[in-house]
């Protein structure tokens, strides 16, 4: 069994099992238990619709980590990656407002991001921070 604990995050969102499969082209493809959280946003013409927002995760059917990537008010956000059924990464995506980017930030690029707009007494947090506890406690 896995727990995931997540730090941050909005009040309104929801972390539970995912029917939204095929979100990442991956390849080989994966087809395991999907997780993810989902908030509620006002659309432009003032309705409510839950959305993609935070972390999303899949899993191989034995119960491996396969992919693990964020989602900001329903769009791709960030770095995603994918793991082979031994844990080892095997691929490394970045998504921009949704939009795949041709190369992964340099951390020059990531710090820079982090700290805009930031003063010097304000703590920089990473967004979507999350602490996964594996059923035999072990910590990744």
């Amino acid at each position: 069994m896995l727990l995931v604990f997540l730090l941050g995050g909005t009040g309104c969102a929801h972390r539970y099992p995912c029917t939204d499969k095929g979100v990442a082209p991956w390849d080989p493809p994966v087809g395991g238990d999907v997780y993810c959280r989902k908030k509620k946003l006002e659309t432009k013409k003032g309705s409510i619709e839950w959305v993609l927002h935070g972390e999303y995760l899949i899993y191989y059917p034995g119960g491996a980590l396969a992919v693990e990537g964020q989602f900001l008010d329903g769009k791709k956000e960030g770095v995603w990656a994918q793991y082979g059924e031994n844990g080892e990464k095997s691929r490394e995506v970045y998504y921009v407002d949704g939009v795949l980017q041709p190369r992964l930030p340099t951390p020059d690029e990531v710090e820079k991001e982090a700290t805009a707009g930031k003063s010097a007494d304000e703590e920089v947090k990473t967004p979507g921070a999350t602490t996964v506890i594996e059923g035999k406690g072990k910590l990744r």
